[in-house]
């Protein structure tokens, strides 16, 4: 009887600890929207500096963490991480003014998200090879999750203890959920487990660095490293933008926020699902095909809610909280299997700690805009409509990415290789 390979428990740690970091970080961020503002007397595109500064945070980090996780040993990084996000979270729920509780945020909370969350998912990458999209759709479970469980539970908190209770009861949540089961599991996979993992032929593409780490300029100058990077970094930054908007918009409109907290639910239980469904067709669906359906789905999502932003109904948000968790569902697992097929296991840390100051150097461009739009329109119309452009661009940057890759190729032919269509078929 074969036994359950080791690295699917990996894959569990992954989620368990990506429910935690999402849910009490980006998901739940709308929440503390209202109260907060309110408390520290903040204007909306001021209060969302706050998820500005945690993409701020997590550009400058993201490189040296990469850098880190191809060469040093993992767990010391994930237990580190998570004492300073316990730290921090209990000082933010302390500070007095809205500079300490900025302070808090950056430079430290952003340091140990970026210590306990980056590095499971180059932990799936060490532990897959031949199963290493199903595994990393998998692993994103914990990103739905943290929708459609942490936000409940954050807004509940809220109304009940206050946001400040709530913030600190995160930090303890972080060394239980977090850093105990990194005390407990074997992070690095034996040679033998290894080669269980290997597919039986090469795949379709061989990657630049897949026997030891690429240094990081040699990484930076390739053109492809840049296409990739600046398609992810679009709809990821408007998801962002969006989850934080749309529940204010929504008080705004009358809907209690218990009720508002729906939309986020709606959004982590579509992506959940859709993340199901990909998880067990990974292997044999077209990939890039899905990442295109992505950008479709965003442009869709971005139209409702121009037409219908003055009248926003919650039927109307959820739907679009529906939209946005089958686009963010689909990307992140494919844009990590892309990345990780392209650059290899040995690069794979080093190349998305260089692509998340990218990425999150957008995402703080456009948390920034939606809020100083609405600030000086009392809409988040025009935000919409420039979204729907930007889906667009990002669809056309991606897809050329995929045509310099196919490129590139090895000469193989899909039947050859005993593969299912990829992003190089």
């Amino acid at each position: 009887m074969n036994r359950l390979y080791p690295g699917w428990v990996i894959v569990a740690y992954a989620i368990f600890c990506q429910t935690l970091i999402t849910g009490v970080t980006q998901a739940s961020f709308g929440l503390y929207v209202v109260p907060v503002s309110r408390e520290f007397g903040l204007s909306r595109a001021d209060m969302n500096t706050g998820i500005i500064m945690l993409n701020v945070g997590g550009a400058l980090y993201a490189p040296i963490v990469g850098w880190l996780m191809d060469r040093v040993p993992i767990r010391p990084l994930i237990l580190t991480g998570c004492a300073i996000i316990a730290v921090s979270f209990v000082a933010l729920g302390l500070a007095a003014t809205a500079m300490m509780a900025a302070l808090c945020i950056f430079p430290f909370l952003t340091m140990g998200l970026a210590l306990a969350g980056r590095p499971e998912t180059a932990l799936i990458v060490r532990w897959f090879d031949l199963n290493r999209a199903r595994a990393l759709t998998l692993g994103a479970f914990g990103l739905s999750l943290g929708s459609l469980l942490v936000s409940p539970l954050i807004g509940l908190s809220i109304g009940t203890y206050g946001w400040r209770t709530t913030v600190m009861l995160c930090g303890g949540a972080a060394l239980v959920v977090i850093a105990l089961p990194a005390l407990l599991l074997r992070l690095q996979p034996t040679q033998d487990e290894l080669a269980r993992e290997r597919p039986p032929t090469p795949p379709l593409a061989s990657a630049i660095g897949e026997e030891a780490p690429l240094p990081m300029m040699g990484i930076l100058r390739q053109p492809l490293f840049w296409l990739i990077a600046l398609a992810g970094a679009m709809p990821m930054a408007i998801s962002q933008a969006l989850l934080i908007s749309m529940v204010p918009m929504a008080v705004e409109h009358g809907i209690p926020p218990a009720q508002a907290a729906l939309i986020i639910s709606a959004s982590g239980i579509t992506a959940f699902s859709i993340k199901i469904v990909v998880s067990i067709l990974a292997n044999r669906v077209n990939q890039m095909g899905l990442l295109m359906a992505m950008f479709g789905v965003g442009m869709v999502e971005n139209a409702i809610l121009f037409a219908y932003a003055e009248q926003a109904s919650l039927p109307v948000l959820i739907a679009c909280g529906v939209m946005q968790g089958m686009s963010s569902g689909l990307l992140l697992p494919l844009f990590y299997t892309l990345v990780a097929r392209i650059f290899g296991r040995a690069s794979f840390g080093t190349a998305m700690g260089l692509m998340f100051p990218v990425i999150f150097a957008v995402g703080a461009l456009f948390a920034r805009l939606i809020g100083d739009i609405y600030d000086v329109t009392g809409s988040y119309r025009p935000a919409f409509l420039g979204f729907v452009a930007v889906e667009l661009i990002a669809a056309m940057l991606m897809f050329a990415a995929y045509r310099m890759h196919r490129r590139r190729a090895a000469p193989v032919t899909q039947d050859e290789a005993g593969l299912a269509p990829t992003f190089a078929e």
